[in-house]
Parts: C-alpha cells; sequence; structure tokens
C-alpha cells in the first residue's frame, strides 16, 4: 500500500492553507489585508467556535503573519470570503486531482477547507506545492526521467505542464508569504543550511494524526 498516493488520502490540516491565499489573492485580496486572528472565533452554521493552536490570540493581523503564524480564526474567515467552493476550484487546478471531490456527504464545500478537513493525497500536495514554485503552472508527477541501452534513449518521459492555476503574481505573492513561515513561523525547522530557499506550510489535522 502506498500512503502517497493510494486510498482516500489524509487531512493536510493547516497545509491547505496556501490554495486559501492563492484564491484571495485572485479575489483582489492583498497581502496588506488585515482580519482578526483572536481565539475562539464563533461562526454562523458552527456549533464550536474556531480555536487557534494553544488558544492563543493574535489581535488584528495581515495575510502574511496569519500565514506565518498558522492562525486558524483568520484563515477560516478568509475562506468564507472568498469562497469555499472557489477554494477548491483553486486547489484543484493547482494539481489536486478531480477525483478528489473536497466535498462533504452532502456534496457540498464547507468553511473546513480552509483548515484542511478534506483528505488529499501526499503526491498531490507535493504537485499542487512545486506548482507555486512553478510561478502557477502545475507539472504531472513521473517516477521515470529516461530508459537507456548502451548509447540508445529507449524512453524519456516527456513533461506534461500546464495550464496554469493562477498568475505568476499570485505564485509570487504566496510564496513571499510561505517564507516567513519557513524563515520566522511554524515551520522553521526547515530552513535549509547555506541560506538556501525555501517556503512552505505546516499542517497538523486532528489529534495530531497527520503531520505535514
Amino acid at each position: 500500500f502506498d500512503f502517497a498516493g493510494q486510498g482516500a488520502g489524509r487531512q493536510p490540516g493547516s497545509s491547505f492553507k496556501p490554495y486559501v491565499l492563492a484564491a484571495a489573492l485572485e479575489a483582489g485580496i492583498s497581502l496588506d489585508t488585515r482580519l482578526d486572528g483572536n481565539n475562539g472565533k464563533q461562526f454562523p452554521g458552527l456549533e464550536k467556535p474556531i480555536e487557534n493552536f494553544g488558544n492563543d490570540s493574535f489581535g488584528r493581523v495581515d495575510l502574511v503573519e496569519a500565514t506565518q503564524r498558522s492562525i486558524n480564526t483568520a484563515y477560516y474567515q478568509l475562506g468564507l470570503e472568498v469562497g469555499p467552493a472557489k477554494v477548491a476550484d483553486l486547489a484543484h487546478r493547482a494539481g489536486i486531482p478531480a477525483a478528489v471531490p473536497l466535498v462533504s456527504a452532502d456534496g457540498v464545500t464547507n468553511g473546513s477547507i480552509s483548515l484542511g478537513g478534506y483528505e488529499v493525497h501526499v503526491i498531490d500536495q507535493a504537485v499542487g506545492f512545486a506548482t507555486f514554485a512553478n510561478k502557477g503552472v502545475p507539472v504531472r508527477p513521473f517516477m521515470i526521467k529516461s530508459v537507456d541501452q548502451r548509447d540508445e534513449v529507449l524512453y524519456s518521459a516527456q513533461v506534461q505542464a500546464g495550464p496554469a492555476a493562477f498568475s505568476e503574481g499570485v505564485a509570487a505573492d504566496a510564496t513571499f508569504a510561505m517564507r516567513q513561515v519557513v524563515q520566522r513561523g511554524t515551520g522553521r525547522s526547515a530552513r535549509l543550511e547555506g541560506g538556501r530557499d525555501a517556503a512552505g506550510k505546516t499542517g497538523t489535522s486532528s489529534d495530531n494524526k497527520d503531520a505535514w
């Protein structure tokens, strides 16, 4: 059994937030937009309030800080403002296959998508994150690059790219925010030696069953 691509997938937790951010940027919401990052916010239709990790409150935060600190309350609000279905659409464009529905049992995508409530495969997340690094253009993954027999090339993989999932500007702004995650946020342990560039997003599912 291959956990990277088989089965129903795993909950990505907050590692799904970059798709929310990209959908917001695409809708014209800038990184300077400020949202309420305080703990225990109640939203319509929810029985329980949304909590931040550690029950911390951060006051009004821009989208860079909300990403850097992985603030659930700010991101849940952002997802509702953009529209959960639009977040799902962008994630599918970025590399999450259409076969991964990103909907609840009733066929509707709800606000939990902003906090990674729907299962995805590891390989699909890898493709989606690579889309940010590739300036918004997704590329289908492949396992074998080439097969050679002496001086003869028997097989050579053809890179299958595009169309663009989102603009280069959206990719650049989202990547800037994800750089802060690695440099001074929740993903500091992923910093690379020698000052090499790195960007990303941490994610933890309910009860720490999955860590991304």
